[in-house]
């Protein structure tokens, strides 16, 4: 426990920060860096031009849970997603920010019910107030007369583009059909190979522009066509609730069938990958701390080990095609049981607040994944529980493995 010595340094450095924070924002605000205005909906700025998916109805299955859930389930209510068309809009890389012709910000996931715990993850996002938001003007800003949009928060990162991002395709053709004309795909700057493959791959079926758009820039254009994420992912989150990162059931539709099953045409099983072991290695919290003991375990028992983003995307979707058995710290890498079989067997290693992240149900439901997730004890210094690192006992993951059946 801080001594209140410490809690009364600590409470002088908010306020010096928050102080200098209030400063350099007006600051900002006078000289033009930073520009305010209202956050609205799509309706009065722009035109519907096709829909996404209606409003739907969905449940969700909650992963079992070794010694804890044997069986739960949630409905929600899933918002109707369109494609919208706006006229002389911009858009930021890396922002989910759409300025219309109007001035007003279009900026849907403010009005997701779990916004308010929401930290935002928008490049140009400086504050928001009451549904005032204020945001910083890009470094360099391009023009475009017609674009389709794929830029956003993390529309660059594997797991991130797999449910918020790839499935926009599905509306692509109802954008270059009613532009008449040549429409611009604005892409981000994509390092990761495998990334890059999925997104360029789908980009070659129709007759479009491309441009790369980099970290910094905006793009001003006469005829944006823009969808919002149709998984509503938090950016970063301070806790987890059922509903958060559920995918709804158009989007796991959609990967099956126009990216899952065309690649998995034909492939033999090989089986040297019916047992895997998912390494998870840096990252910020929601690490294994006894990984190594771990890992020596199941190495022994003869499991392959495997860090999917180090090989090719045809080697990835082999490994997991195969894989009959599937272990491991839970990380990102589990977003690759997409391309597993009905029936494969997961077991992953989680902190307590990772149990309700409900990507994985996706897996469970639509794809017949049996999974169990393994919890033990917490940080319990961390600064966000969500993302804080965990000890799982050895013993009690041998007795989860028993019990799941996969030794």
């Amino acid at each position: 426990m801080k001594s209140r010595f410490e809690r009364a340094v600590n409470k002088v450095e908010r306020r010096l920060s928050q102080l200098y924070f209030e400063t350099h924002y007006k600051l900002q605000l006078k000289i033009g860096v930073v520009k305010k205005t209202q956050i609205v909906t799509p309706d009065g700025e722009g035109e519907k031009v096709a829909l996404f998916k209606p409003n739907t109805v969905e449940t969700f299955e909650f992963p079992k849970v070794f010694n804890f859930i044997r069986k739960a389930s949630f409905t929600i209510e899933y918002p109707e997603i369109a494609l919208w068309k706006f006229s002389n809009a911009t858009v930021f890389c890396d922002s989910d920010i759409v300025i219309t012709e109007k001035g007003n910000a279009v900026w849907q996931k403010y009005f997701y019910y779990n916004y308010a715990k929401n930290i935002v993850g928008d490049a140009n996002f400086v504050n928001e107030e009451h549904g005032i938001i204020s945001y910083k003007k890009a470094k360099r800003t391009i023009e475009v007369d017609t674009a389709f949009s794929l830029i956003g928060v993390f529309s660059h990162v594997w797991a991130h583009v797999l449910v918020e991002y790839y499935p926009k395709f599905l509306v692509i053709k109802d954008a270059i059909a009613d532009s008449k004309g040549k429409v611009t795909v604005l892409v981000p700057e994509i390092k990761d190979a495998q990334t890059n493959q999925i997104i360029y791959d789908e980009l070659k079926k129709y007759d479009i522009d491309i441009l790369v758009v980099h970290k910094g820039d905006a793009v001003k254009t006469h005829t944006l066509y823009y969808i919002e994420r149709p998984t509503r992912f938090t950016d970063h989150e301070d806790c987890l609730a059922p509903g958060d990162m559920a995918v709804p059931k158009v989007v796991a539709d959609y990967l099956r069938t126009h990216l899952v099953l065309p690649r998995t045409v034909g492939i033999s099983k090989d089986p040297k990958y019916s047992k895997l072991f998912l390494l998870r290695r840096g990252g910020i919290g929601k690490g294994l701390l006894n990984v190594e003991e771990v890992e020596d375990y199941f190495r022994n028992k003869g499991f392959y080990f495997v860090e999917p983003h180090k090989v090719s995307l045809e080697e990835k979707i082999k490994i997991f095609y195969s894989a009959e058995v599937i272990v491991g710290p839970l990380g990102s890498a589990f977003t690759n049981l997409v391309f597993c079989r009905p029936g494969t067997k997961v077991m992953q290693f989680s902190n307590y607040q990772r149990l309700f992240e409900n990507y994985i149900s996706m897996q469970i439901q639509y794809n017949g994944i049996d999974v169990l997730y393994v919890t033990g004890e917490d940080d319990k210094n961390a600064y966000n529980m969500t993302h804080c690192s965990y000890y799982v006992p050895l013993e009690k993951i041998k007795a989860a493995a028993t019990y799941h059946g996969i030794l």
